[in-house]
């Protein structure tokens, strides 16, 4: 293959949609009816970067305050979680490797909004609880990682949500009407 030609397909995701992503100690999704929407392929520069209009007035506000807000907010008549990556797209985003991804995003956060999950927690004072966490996906130590942040924890400047907002492609499975958890 010559360096251009894999210079241009660098940055050229393909996911595997039929693929069941690996939840880590023994999480459940909340959005299980998304997990399997979205694009087949795609390239990292057609992601929008959304912040939250506090995020954008750099004003502290929790991970939980913008799932609620990305579950009320609409684009095109779709809820904005719809057109948000999920778990299917971090690992896509991680076999790409690290260069085209510091590239297309440098030392930012991708939040995969789509995989938020519950894991239950035994509080001994207040019995069967449950937290919530959103993957992501960043580049540390030379690589593409994901990882797991609590919806509990202040969202940092460079926590960001990856949407698609293309109107052109649409995805390969129709987004089902969603539900709130």
């Amino acid at each position: 293959m010559s360096k251009t030609l894999a210079q241009a397909v660098s940055d050229y995701i393909i996911v595997k949609r039929t693929d069941c992503p690996y939840y880590p100690y023994n999480r459940k999704p909340v959005l299980l009816e998304l997990e399997h929407t979205g694009f087949l392929e795609y390239r990292l520069g057609s992601l929008e970067l959304w912040l939250h209009p506090n995020q954008r007035n750099n004003i502290k506000i929790k991970a939980k305050e913008v799932f609620e807000y990305i579950q009320q907010s609409t684009i095109t008549f779709l809820p904005l979680i719809n057109s948000c990556l999920g778990l299917l797209d971090g690992y896509a985003i991680r076999e790409n490797g690290v260069e085209p991804f510091l590239k297309a995003f440098g030392d930012k956060k991708l939040l995969l909004w789509k995989s938020v999950v519950k894991q239950a927690e035994m509080n001994p004072k207040k019995g069967l609880q449950y937290s919530y966490y959103v993957p992501f996906v960043c580049a540390r130590r030379g690589r593409v990682e994901i990882g797991w942040l609590w919806l509990e924890d202040y969202l940092m400047p460079g926590d960001i949500t990856p949407c698609f907002r293309e109107k052109t492609k649409k995805p390969i499975l129709e987004p089902q009407k969603f539900l709130a958890a």
